[in-house]
């Protein structure tokens, strides 16, 4: 769970405007995209080249981000994040980790051609916007996948797959929903007559290699026509868009005719069948949808990268607040069991799991230690290889409750809490009162011990005498 894909949308054939909150971007529709949230500048750059269809070697592509400088409750402010190298935008794409709240991205692309340096990005149109006759409707005027934003493709003759798409899937001519369609001869007629312009240095025949954004896995169907790079990518679609819609599903692979197949379990019309082409992609050829049968629960394993980034930035968010959370993002009802089995997951793919923690629990406790002359004490069993241990107690207490202690009440207050888990045991809480009755947090302890016994009380209150109070006359309450 190294990696996620992050919405990102981009814009360009504009012009960058400032506003109340910040950076906005006007005169034109974002495209968008997702990306791997490790991807490098210049993979990207690769992937924003074949998306407006400016070639690489003849014109340069700047990146503006719009990175929240101030995040509050109601209010969200930004400020202009120019994307120069891997850092930056690595700081970009780690804005929907830190902030939940800001589920997508947003780029502005500063186009200039090599041979001169006037920008073009706020006053051409690219070819792939020219006026042509389309075969299919704008997707502007139907319901869009994601409000406000046109997720859309762009018409190219794929007679393979890409070898470097970075981000989502690709579609063939017949399948566009947004791209020019029209004859290829009238087309490059029209372009004959006329007048060079800055965009003479983009390809007449336009990229062959198109990124199709995955956002239409929110919403739209697979469909017939649609190209993927190999069958692991094929397989992780389909895994993907049975998951979203809470569906369960089988595959079949036919190696001797090269097709892949997936079905619905629940035996429903839902049907995919692939073929693969000339190179190792595969192509859709038949397909019956949408899911016709119930749906079922979704895995752990799946909701939990999808929450990975919420339960690293709030990790005292509930199962219920993860369900609304899941609810609100993906559209279904997720049981208890199993958004707690993720949140689980969840954490363990961040903190690491329980031996893990047992196993730097020295280095953590020396590490509060040094810095806030934090008094220790620990309990151990030794094994036959000195270097080795078996966890029993530890105490311990910060300087600046010993050093506040004696301007509290004579009075020390110590309570139980059950820690559950694989490895049950029990925390120690010993807390005094100040001079408003509030309660002030004194010394702590840690033991594998489920039932406490009578040599773990004298063990921590000796910890309490000898390392953090000699004052005479205290009263001692035990919960």
């Amino acid at each position: 769970m190294d990696t996620r894909k992050i919405p990102l949308f981009c814009y360009w054939n504009g012009c960058i405007k400032d506003g109340p909150d910040g950076p906005f971007y006007e005169g034109s529709s974002p495209r968008g995209i997702r990306v791997d949230s490790k991807i490098e500048l210049s993979n990207l750059l690769d992937d924003l080249h074949r998306l407006t269809g400016f070639e690489k070697g003849k014109f340069q592509i700047d990146l503006i981000g719009r990175y929240p400088s101030i995040v509050q409750q109601q209010m969200v402010k930004y400020v202009r994040l120019p994307i120069v190298d891997d850092c930056s935008l690595e700081m970009m794409l780690e804005v929907p980790c830190y902030h939940p709240s800001i589920n997508s991205l947003e780029v502005y692309l500063e186009i200039k051609p090599f041979s001169d340096e006037v920008t073009v990005s706020i006053s051409h149109q690219s070819p792939l916007e020219s006026n042509v006759p389309r075969k299919r409707y704008r997707q502007e005027d139907a319901s869009s996948v994601n409000a406000d934003v046109n997720v859309s493709g762009r018409n190219t003759k794929l007679g393979s797959p890409p070898e470097d798409n970075h981000n989502g899937w690709i579609e063939d001519e017949e399948s566009t929903d947004v791209g020019n369609s029209g004859d290829n001869g009238v087309a490059q007629k029209d372009s004959k007559m006329k007048k060079p312009t800055l965009t003479e240095g983009v390809s007449d025949s336009v990229s062959k290699q198109l990124i199709f954004s995955s956002s239409w896995l929110d919403e739209s169907e697979l469909h017939v026509g649609m190209i993927f790079r190999g069958k692991d990518e094929l397989a992780k679609a389909v895994k993907l868009y049975s998951n979203r819609r809470q569906r369960e599903y089988n595959v079949f692979e036919i190696p001797i005719t090269g097709t892949f197949q997936s079905g619905c379990k629940n035996y429903c019309r839902w049907f995919l069948k692939a073929a693969k082409t000339n190179g190792n992609g595969f192509k859709i050829t038949e397909y019956t949808g949408p899911h016709a049968c119930k749906p079922a629960d979704v895995g752990s394993d799946f909701l939990a990268g999808e929450i990975e980034c919420l339960v690293k930035v709030q990790p005292s968010l509930s199962i219920v607040e993860l369900n609304n959370w899941v609810k609100e993002a993906f559209g279904y009802t997720v049981s208890y069991a199993n958004m707690w089995k993720a949140k689980k997951e969840a954490i363990s793919a961040i903190l690491g799991d329980l031996d893990k923690s047992f196993s730097v629990l020295p280095k953590f406790m020396a590490a509060l230690g040094s810095s806030n002359k934090m008094l220790l004490e620990w309990q151990y069993d030794l094994f036959p290889d000195p270097k080795n241990a078996s966890f029993r107690s530890v105490f311990w207490a910060f300087q600046q409750s010993v050093e506040g202690f004696p301007h509290c009440r004579p009075l020390i207050l110590v309570d139980t809490v059950d820690l559950s888990g694989k490895y049950p045991g029990k925390l120690l809480v010993a807390a005094g009162l100040d001079a408003e009755n509030s309660l002030f947090p004194l010394a702590f302890a840690i033991t594998t011990q489920e039932d406490l016994s009578a040599d773990t009380w004298r063990w921590f209150f000796s910890c309490i005498r000898k390392k953090v109070t000699q004052r005479e006359g205290i009263c001692l309450i035990l919960s």
